[in-house]
């Protein structure tokens, strides 16, 4: 069984990712620390001469289409269809990411692969899209209300316009009528923007 030079052990062991070097049958020839240490929670070998695509678990995830693109794509790697790829899988609540890449072509054939923990990424994105959904919902519930509002508010500004007229066309207190005409146009008005400033909402912040 092929393994790794000290240094080239040395080499991986000081690197902070997850990385195991597979031979062309999918092998592993060396891995690192890390990989060894946090193996267990992947299903992944963590020692060499172990085959990574026969023993990770993949049939045993045979419902989980991200582990079924994962074990195509290892399968497609080692038989030389592809020189690299990266898949996304889940084991239990936890989500790893696999890249994987042929360093040499061989023959013989060498590939490395790397594990990396996103978990905790996209939770955060999870939380993010969650807060971003409640804060639209909250807003169009704001906006509806505002909106009704205004409509009330509105319907009873009519009711004193046409008071206002018929008391006008009576001939009685013109100049007061003409005032209240006048107040009720500018509530009006002054209706008109808040409804329109609340359902537009603030300006939107530039994001990258």
């Amino acid at each position: 069984m092929e393994v790794l030079q000290p240094f080239a052990q040395e080499a991986l062991d000081a690197l902070d990712a997850q990385v195991a070097v597979l031979d062309e049958e999918g092998a592993i020839i060396g891995c690192n620390r890390r990989w060894r240490d946090a193996g267990h929670q992947v299903n992944a070998p963590g020692r060499p001469g172990a085959n990574y695509v026969e023993s990770t678990g993949w049939s045993a995830r045979r419902g989980d289409p991200r582990a079924q693109r994962a074990e195509k794509g290892l399968r497609r790697l080692i038989g030389g269809e592809i020189e690299s790829f990266d898949a996304t899988f889940r084991v239990g609540r936890r989500f790893i990411r696999l890249r994987a890449r042929a360093i040499h072509q061989g023959p013989p054939a060498r590939f490395i692969v790397l594990h990396e923990d996103i978990t905790a990424v996209l939770r955060a994105r999870q939380e993010r899209d969650h807060a971003h959904s409640e804060l639209a919902t909250a807003r169009r519930e704001h906006a509806g209300r505002i909106e009704s509002a205004y409509e009330e508010l509105g319907q009873r500004l009519a009711a004193i316009t046409l008071s206002a007229q018929a008391i006008k066309r009576a001939g009685l207190a013109a100049a007061s009528v003409a005032t209240i005409l006048l107040a009720v146009d500018e509530a009006k008005r002054e209706l008109r923007l808040l409804r329109d400033a609340a359902i537009s909402g603030p300006p939107a912040a530039s994001g990258k």
